[in-house]
């Protein structure tokens, strides 16, 4: 076996004099095959994209792997660090993640667990330790593998000072560009400690010999930074350049070699949070960016999404003003429209402009009127009682769902106690108060037009592009919390809906008809546009609101210009 030979070898050391020019030989055949070293010394069988993967880091100084999930990614990068540190005495190798857990589980399950049965690298392994937290895996040969962590917020604050020769950076979309110039790259401006010494005693040498850093993810949208890498490493490698490579490689792969087990790929697709950007991201390797057409192009709504978290409820004691949107549907048909619901926090700032969080979003398939009344009135009473409007499409079906909330309600709570409550109607029909006088008008019904549409798709856009609007952050930056349960899957299902939503708000196109009237329609028809349209409806009150806000502050401001000027006379 190929461990049997490291071990004799190891034994011939002690016993035998040294036969450098063979073990220059060795050394240099395998460090420009290092696959090679890994199925002939190592002892592991690998697949040829592995070993394409293997080859091409050996030969370049970075390297960019976008693959599908589950392709091996993870235990590739692990095998290929360890293979760097048995080749590359003294070698620091430095493991990146935006977690410190996430780095910490490339080497724990990869290299310490999957890796370690092979008996050829644990021989090569003096110990494993995690001081402080960070994780280290020291070699015989003085080569260490290690965590670096870049601390809260991923600002990198933590991992200033580290030095490497070789950097795995996972999970790379999720770590920014600035903190990759300005932090991660210095770390490699280093000689490895062996070859330096070796440089010192004989000055009149020179080394080929160069720092590595590759790059792991899977593939996200065309606004992150890793694209733009991508784009940049892609065009230098098909110029042939010595100093870059990129590979993709989708699920297709996996199905070929048998990696995934039969109808993995149709139980992902057919997931309930699976998008169909989501799934071109994350196993066809592709990058999503919105069409040129789009009025509401990924560039624009990705910057709205800075809300760490969403709210279940509102915050206790909370002074905050909320608006509830609901966009009304029925049937529960495969590809049906969806009822979409959106509660917006308002905020203000100087000038009377108004900020708008949108703290909670849920998407219901084939729900009654009366399943929708009772969702609607357990938010507006129980969950968010600083709710101030209820905003609903009151087109069509919408009628009915007007009616149903126009009665008393009766909730009951967990222990049983029953709280009645007044019916809710709509607050331009003042008659309706005159036959109902306890009922609460705070509903606005919406009947939308293609001038509506017009006016708020226009101020909706206004509002991404000001900032005014903010969505919770994308659900794969909060993957690591769920998996641990430090967020429920009723929290994690906010981020899921904001990803829904910028992908109808990317399927947006504004159109001029041949009467100049301006018309939005959906790029690809068959895409739903349930939680985009609800979120205009909302935010057609809101602009009032705003309107009014703004207004205040600009008399208040005229009436103090006035007040100080007769004070002065």
């Amino acid at each position: 076996m190929a461990s049997e030979k490291v071990v004799s070898l190891s034994k011939d050391v002690k016993s035998k004099k040294i036969n450098f020019r063979l073990w220059a030989k060795f050394l240099a055949y395998y460090r420009y095959y290092i696959d090679a070293f890994a199925i002939d010394i190592l002892g592991l069988r690998l697949y040829p994209f592995q070993r394409f993967t293997l080859r091409a880091a050996a030969r370049y100084k970075e390297g960019i792997l976008i693959w599908a999930r589950g392709l091996s990614k993870s235990f590739t990068s692990g095998l290929l660090a360890v293979c760097y540190a048995t080749l590359y005495p003294g070698s620091k190798i430095g493991i990146c993640a935006p977690t410190a857990k996430q780095s910490q589980k490339l080497i724990m399950e990869k290299i310490m667990g999957e890796l370690y049965q092979y008996p050829a690298i644990a021989n090569e392994i003096l110990d494993c330790k995690s001081p402080k937290g960070d994780t280290i895996v020291t070699f015989k040969n003085g080569s260490q593998i290690f965590t670096i962590t870049l601390g809260q917020n991923n600002n990198g604050d933590n991992a200033r000072g580290s030095r490497c020769n070789f950097l795995i950076i996972d999970e790379a979309v999720h770590v920014k560009d600035s903190i990759i110039s300005a932090v991660l790259v210095p770390m490699t401006n280093n000689v490895r400690g062996n070859l330096r010494d070796l440089m010192n005693r004989y000055p009149g040498k020179k080394s080929t010999e160069k720092n590595k850093i590759f790059y792991l993810s899977s593939a996200w949208l065309k606004t992150c930074d890793l694209y733009k890498r991508v784009v940049t490493y892609y065009n230098k490698f098909e110029e042939g350049s010595p100093e870059y490579f990129v590979t993709s490689f989708n699920y297709r792969i996996g199905e070929y070699y048998h990696i995934y087990q039969e109808g993995t790929i149709e139980a992902e697709r057919d997931k309930p949070d699976m998008t169909n950007d989501k799934f071109l991201m994350e196993y066809e390797g592709v990058f999503v960016g919105s069409s040129n057409d789009s009025y509401y192009p990924y560039e624009l709504t990705q910057k709205s999404r800075t809300l760490v978290r969403g709210e279940l409820q509102q915050v206790k004691n909370s002074l905050s003003e909320y608006v509830l949107m609901h966009d009304v549907a029925v049937s529960g048909e495969k590809g049906s429209d969806n009822c979409a619901t959106h509660i917006i926090k308002l905020g203000t700032k100087p000038g009377g402009i108004m900020t708008k969080d949108v703290v909670y979003s849920k998407t219901n398939n084939g729900m009654t009127i009366q399943e929708q009344r009772d969702f609607i009135r357990t938010l507006y009473h129980i969950k968010f009682p600083n709710i101030t409007k209820i905003v609903i499409d009151a087109q069509s079906i919408g009628e009915g769902l007007l009616s149903a909330l126009c009665e008393i309600w009766v909730y009951t709570d967990e222990k049983g106690n029953k709280t009645e409550y007044p019916p809710l109607v709509v607050d331009d029909k003042p008659e309706l108060l005159e036959e109902i006088p306890t009922a609460l008008p705070v509903i606005r019904a919406i009947h939308g037009s293609a001038q509506f549409n017009s006016d708020y798709y226009s101020y909706m856009k206004a509002c991404f592009e000001n900032g005014t609007l903010r969505l919770t952050t994308d659900s794969s930056e909060n993957n690591e919390d769920y998996k641990e349960g430090l967020t429920s899957a009723e929290e994690q299902s906010i981020h899921i809906e904001h990803d829904y939503l910028i992908q109808e708000l990317s399927n947006i196109a504004e159109v001029l008809t041949d009467s100049n009237t301006k018309v939005y329609k959906r790029i690809v028809p068959r895409k739903k546009r349930d939680r985009a349209t609800s979120l205009m409806y909302g935010l057609s009150y809101i602009h009032e609101l705003e309107t009014e806000s703004k207004a205040k502050a600009y008399k208040k401001d005229d009436d103090d210009d006035w007040s100080a000027y007769f004070g002065f006379i």
